[in-house]
């Protein structure tokens, strides 16, 4: 089990540079055609207080910019992922502070360097704020919003703009509109919690969608459809997450994308994390979930006489089962049907 998988796993998604790439091709296209993301660079911090991460979390990119002349320049990106269910009023204030730790990590770096001070320009910060929370948030984000005052005094505010995309408010025209990875992966991620139907429905679409990437994008699509796999481990209840694992492998093997390799390697290592939850929910639960994971992987959809036998099954038979399920070409050979 991932903790704290709702940033854990969209850090995750947008720590590949294309991805953020496409997703500010989403928000603002002119930003992201004039950034050269296959030379950003993560930087490897956070400006977020230790009391304040359960509730957000941050991804820091520095890119150069697309310039005409050979001149060098860069751009902050600073990624802010807000994952309470309600906006958060202060939420400028904290940007600020963000952003101007963002130009103090620069000037420091301009006197370890013993940059001249004609060559010392701040890089631009472009703040993008992902709100997954279900309540709506429509209101612009100004720090004069929060000053006391007369109006005549607002305009000393420091003021700038904020890239913010509510997930929640966003239509599946904004976000697959575009056809990309991380389009497809937000759009099943605002549909996580909906009835079982609908979300089948939602990856469904969304493989159907992912197969116009590129061969180039291969990377992409695997990442993405990791996050599928592990969306329904860790956001749906057990009795739903067997037939949406079968709509996402039965999707999976039919893609172009797919390498038996890399498809037995996505199913042991579900199998992994299913045993691990076992040993919360009870090793037996765990294992016949990684059984029915792979078996599926390898094999397709269960029979119902097979699934009847997995669950009357023991720990032992289940392990046994586990082991076979590599090296046999058959079900009957795992030893789950006669």
């Amino acid at each position: 089990m991932i903790r704290e998988f709702s940033d854990r796993s969209t850090l995750w998604l947008l720590e590949d540079p294309a991805n953020l790439r496409d997703l500010l091709r989403i928000l603002e296209p002119g930003v992201a055609d004039c950034l050269e993301f296959d030379r950003a660079q993560r930087v490897n911090r956070s400006f977020i207080q230790a009391d304040l991460r359960k509730r957000e979390s941050d991804l820091i990119f520095r890119i150069p910019v697309r310039l005409d002349d050979e001149a060098e320049s860069d751009v902050w990106v600073y990624i802010l992922l807000e994952h309470q269910s309600a906006p958060d009023r202060e939420l400028p204030l904290r940007l600020l502070r963000y952003m101007t730790q963002l130009w103090d990590l620069q000037r420091r770096e301009w006197n370890d360097r013993n940059l001249p001070i004609s060559e010392r320009l701040l890089s631009p910060v472009v703040p993008l704020v992902l709100y997954t929370g279900t309540q709506g948030w429509s209101r612009p984000l100004r720090l004069a919003d929060l000053l006391a005052g007369p109006e005549a005094l607002l305009r000393f505010a420091p003021d700038w703009e904020t890239l913010r995309l509510n997930l929640h408010e966003t239509t599946p025209e904004l976000l697959t509109g575009v056809n990309t990875a991380i389009g497809w992966a937000l759009e099943v991620m605002r549909t996580e919690r909906a009835p079982p139907e609908l979300l089948r429905q939602t990856l469904a679409e969304a493989f159907h969608g992912l197969e116009a990437l590129t061969e180039e994008q291969a990377g992409q699509w695997f990442r993405v459809v990791w996050y599928f796999l592990l969306l329904i481990f860790h956001r749906r209840e057990p009795s739903e997450c067997t037939e949406l694992d079968a709509t996402i492998w039965n999707e999976l093997r039919r893609s172009k994308f797919r390498e038996e390799e890399e498809v037995a390697r996505m199913s042991m290592t579900m199998a992994e994390f299913v045993r691990e939850q076992g040993r919360v929910e009870g090793e037996a639960c765990g294992l016949r979930r990684g059984l029915i994971v792979s078996l599926e992987s390898k094999f397709g959809p269960l029979p119902p006489s097979a699934l009847s036998t997995i669950d009357r099954a023991g720990e032992e038979e289940l392990l046994t089962w586990m082991q076979r399920v590599n090296i046999a070409d058959s079900l009957a050979a795992v030893g789950v049907i006669a």
